[in-house]
Parts: structure tokens; sequence; C-alpha cells
């Protein structure tokens, strides 16, 4: 199979940035099985590797993972009881509520007063942490995720989870689309956007969240890689993470998909808590503040939530 093309502008043309080993990505990720991933990518080791784009600087993984290997990432490699530890964690309790604030609050911009036959979808549910936090009355939701073993704790929830995309789109069409921690699992970016498009209003609300990740901090991580030293982030990991956006690679997918961005999640945090609740001038100079400071602490590892809405 011919190589990714960048997920962002679709150039064929890159250069390999970063090679990982087995050993290096289970030092970042104790979730990890050493032996399971060892014997998964024997043969393979090329698949451990990050390519930039020569045309617009995103970084993402060139090789293709068949259904096999996806499977065994999922099924084998990852120690789920481990990773189910996250979902009781206060702090990511409250980013979720943090979310879910935000939506509200953007409801509220579009003239709404109260929840009325509210649909969302949280693409890539996981556990179903996020439908707990929204689900209520005037609220109808429903996930999605390719992790059985997650599907399956989130239906013993009583959450409602769809079994294939297409379920997702006889739900719609939805007034909100979440996509936490996903695109950057995604190989084939633009079908994803495609089943987004197809599920979710016009004017609807998208809420998407990935790392930041600037030049800087990616090659400490590439020289930490070749003196045999593990990423700077357990983040860095092509065999989960196949793309790796920054604030500009994200604002650039959201354009060409279709999408008109507003605001970060810590730029509506801000506006809000000093009372510019309702002006969306100031949130576009919060907005060009932001992305000076980003630029300005290249060096560091951040997490961006982006809200938009389609055109």
């Amino acid at each position: 199979m011919d190589p990714r093309k960048c997920p962002v502008c679709s150039s064929s043309d890159s250069t390999l940035l970063m090679q990982f080993t087995p050993e290096q990505l289970c030092l970042n990720n104790p979730s990890y099985d050493l032996d399971i991933l060892r014997e998964a990518i024997k043969g393979q080791e090329q698949y451990l590797s990050y390519s930039k784009c020569n045309r617009c600087s995103m970084v993402f993984c060139e090789k293709y993972w068949d259904d096999e290997n996806l499977n065994i990432v999922y099924s084998d490699i990852i120690m789920h009881e481990k990773s189910k530890e996250k979902i009781f964690s206060i702090d990511k309790r409250r980013m979720l509520l943090n979310t879910w604030t935000n939506i509200l609050r953007l409801l509220k911009f579009q003239g709404k007063i109260k929840l009325d036959s509210i649909k969302l979808v949280d693409f890539g549910c996981g556990w179903g942490d996020f439908l707990e936090v929204v689900n209520g009355s005037g609220v109808e939701a429903m996930g999605f995720d390719q992790d059985q073993q997650k599907v399956n704790y989130a239906k013993a929830r009583r959450h409602r989870i769809a079994h294939t995309p297409e379920k997702l789109i006889e739900f719609g069409p939805v007034d909100i689309f979440v996509m936490n921690s996903v695109i950057e699992h995604i190989q084939d970016v633009g079908e994803i956007f495609n089943l987004v498009n197809s599920v979710l209003t016009p004017g609807g609300i998208f809420v998407c969240s990935v790392m930041d990740y600037r030049e800087r901090f990616l090659r400490k991580s590439a020289k930490r890689l070749k003196r045999g030293l593990p990423a700077l982030t357990k983040n860095l990991n092509p065999v989960e993470h196949v793309n790796i956006y920054n604030y500009d690679s994200v604002l650039a997918t959201l354009e060409k998909y279709g999408f008109h961005f507003l605001a970060t999640r810590h730029v509506l945090y801000v506006t809000d808590t000093y009372g510019l609740k309702n002006n969306m001038k100031v949130i576009h100079w919060f907005n060009l503040i932001e992305k000076w400071l980003l630029k300005l602490f290249s060096g560091r590892e951040f997490g961006i939530q982006v809200y938009a809405l389609k055109h």
C-alpha cells in the first residue's frame, strides 16, 4: 500500500523525523504489554516512526496500520484495567464538565434558553465518561468507539452506543458532535470529517481536542530518541497517535472540511470568567493573544480543545 499523504495538505513530500523502538514506547506507556508489542511489530519496525510534511510541516505516521494490527493494538497491547483508571481522575472529570459548560454556553450564543431535544454524538466515547456528564433531561446522546472492552463498559452503564458509523447517521441530524482525543488516532481523516458533516446539522457545534506540539518540542524528542531515550511525552506514540497536530494544523483542518472556528477551551473559560460572555469580537482578540502566547512557549506540551460551527 502507498504511504499516507499529509492529512492536512495532502502532499506526498515528507521527511523522516522520528524512529521509535518498542522499548522506548513502553517506557512512556505503562499500560502497554512490551512482549505483545515486540511480536506485533516484528519485521515492521518502520511503522514506529513519524515523518514531517515538507509543504505544511504537519507531523504524521506515513505507514497505514492494517486492521489486524490495529485490533492487536486496541485489544491486546493496551492493558485495559490500567487504562480504565483514568476515568476516575478528578482532574479528568473537571475537564469533561468544563467541555459541557462551554457547549452549553455556545448553545446560549445561538439563542437557546433551555435544553429541548438536543442531540449529541460522542465519537470515540471510550469508557463513556463524557456521556455520563451530558446525560439528563432534554439531551439525547449516543457514543461510538472501536474498543469493544470500553464499549461493553459504557453499555453496562446504560449509555447508548452505536455499533457502526451508519447508526450515527440514522441517529442524526445532531446539534453537537464531540471528538475528544480522537483525530490523532485516525488514518483517514477525510473519511471521519465526511461522517461528521453527514451527521451534524448546519450551524451545529463541533468540538475536538488534541495535543498541541510545536517544532522545538518535537526536535527535542527526536534527539532523545536518537540517543536511545524515550520521547518527552507518552503521547508521541505512532502505535496509537498517527497524526501529531499543532494549533495551526488543527485550524487548517477545520477550514478544509467546512467548519468555522470559534474559540479554544482556554479562551471560552477566560472570557466567561471575566463576564465577556456574549462578545465574539473580544473572543476573537483573545484567540489571537493565545496563538501568540503558544508560540512563546513552543518547547512545552499543550492540549488544545477547539469549538467550531458547521457552515
